[in-house]
């Protein structure tokens, strides 16, 4: 095992090479207190067909592996040179990394580019990474990985910038991923202006638990989001992704390409709301699952599913909020089997607040101040129900535009005053529309 420190002062630059790993595993602890500090760690894999460079650690349980002071780089990489090997190098880990004061970046990498037939690397983790101060920014690269950890990526302060990607690999996790502070995405390093941004690509069981921002002004240029996510392949999501924002004028993107994925978005809670917030949630595959939640005024939902069997449930609580559903595809809104039937299920089983596909808005606190529903289906077999607790309620519907569109039911309930319901059925038959005011 090697083991080594270095402690550096002000306005020193270091450069730090462990060159190849060859058959013990290596550690490093590393110390930089001062700026403009430059700690690079390169554990490559060896020769055009050589040993695997696993096992390799950077910081240590309890020991930082740190940068204290402004305009600093930290950079942990393995694989980088070696194009040819089997690349099944794993259990290269980040256990404990901290950079604290502004313009700082941080960069870890395990980029497993092989030939056809490749064994991937696998169980390479990021167990901490921390940054603490403004205008920082933290990259995280994953290629061609299986079973890859990062467990916690956080940072705290202002304009800062977080970005992981995890491509070409199976079962690769997000656990956290969290900013505190406003107007992320908005540093030198960032030209796309997005606070965070987490790519899992061509992949199956890839998820992230929690990507969160708490602040505010994160991403609100409009196709800059504060946190913008991207999946593509199955089963990604799993039962427990989320993305949320709690804060004012934040803006949430999510898109999953694939079968079989899911996806919670939240913005604002009961206890802290949030106001004129965004939230974009696009699946595109057979049986996906999307929420959304917002609680606060003036918020926006666009939901788009293309494909079949999928779910969505959309929920507001606030007032002057907007939701913009779209569904091209068959059998969308069933979560659990065929239901609704009849005067939409006898207006959604007579309500209890209606269900099925679940689409929800509450504007009850300010009865002058209208929410609208903008619902658009192309298929058939498509189930909603569509409630707004409040008044000066809209709700416009469309089914069917260029082919037929058949076997489509909606119940929408408006529960109070001055509340309208606009529905256009183009094509197709047996389509069942309830309204209940």
């Amino acid at each position: 095992m090697t083991y080594f420190k270095t402690s550096l002062v002000a306005s020193t630059a270091l450069t730090l090479s462990m060159g190849v790993a060859f058959a013990d595993p290596n550690t490093l602890f590393l110390d930089q207190d001062g700026n403009d500090n430059t700690a690079f760690i390169q554990q490559d894999i060896p020769g055009f067909s050589g040993d695997d460079a696993g096992g390799n650690d950077f910081g240590t349980t309890g020991n930082h592996a740190l940068q204290d002071g402004n305009r600093n780089e930290m950079k942990f990489t393995n694989g980088s040179k070696n194009y040819h090997s089997n690349l099944s190098a794993g259990d290269n880990d980040v256990l404990e990394a901290k950079q604290i004061g502004d313009d700082n970046r941080m960069y870890f990498s395990n980029n497993s580019f092989g030939s056809s037939g490749d064994t991937a690397s696998s169980g390479n983790d990021v167990n901490s990474a921390i940054q603490s101060g403004n205008n920082n920014y933290t990259d995280i690269v994953r290629h061609n990985a299986d079973d890859g950890e990062i467990d916690l990526v956080r940072q705290e302060g202002d304009k800062n910038f977080l970005r992981i990607v995890q491509e070409h690999g199976n079962g690769n996790s997000v656990g956290t991923a969290i900013q505190i502070g406003s107007n992320n995405g908005f540093n030198q390093y960032n030209n796309t202006r997005q606070g965070t941004y987490i790519a899992q690509g061509d992949g199956s069981d890839n998820r992230v638990d929690v990507a969160s921002i708490d602040g505010s002004n994160n991403g609100s240029i409009a196709d800059n989001p504060g946190i913008y996510i991207d999946q593509s392949g199955s089963n990604n999501g799993l039962n427990s992704s989320t993305a949320q924002i709690f804060g004012n004028y934040n803006q949430i993107k999510v898109l999953q390409t694939g079968d079989s994925n899911n996806f919670f978005v939240r913005q604002g809670t009961d206890l802290v709301s949030g106001n004129e917030n965004l939230a974009e949630l696009t699946q595109i595959g057979s049986t996906n699952d999307g929420s959304i939640t917002q609680e606060g005024n003036n918020n926006n939902v666009y939901a788009t599913q293309i494909g079949n069997g999928n779910f969505m449930d959309a929920q507001q609580i606030g007032n002057a909020n907007l939701i913009t559903a779209t569904f091209i595809g068959d059998g969308n809104g069933d979560n659990s089997g065929l239901s609704m039937t009849g005067m939409a299920g006898t207006l959604e089983a007579s309500s209890g607040l209606l269900t099925q596909g679940t689409m929800f808005q509450n504007s009850s606190s300010a009865p002058s101040s209208g929410n609208t529903i903008s619902y658009i289906v192309e298929g058939s077999n498509n189930l909603f129900a569509f409630a707004q607790i409040g008044a000066a309620n809209t709700i416009t519907g469309t089914v069917g535009t260029t082919g037929a569109s058949n076997g489509n039911q909606v119940a929408v309930l408006q529960d109070g005053s001055s509340n309208s319901t606009t529905f256009t059925q183009n094509g197709g038959g047996n389509n069942n529309l309830a309204v209940s005011q």
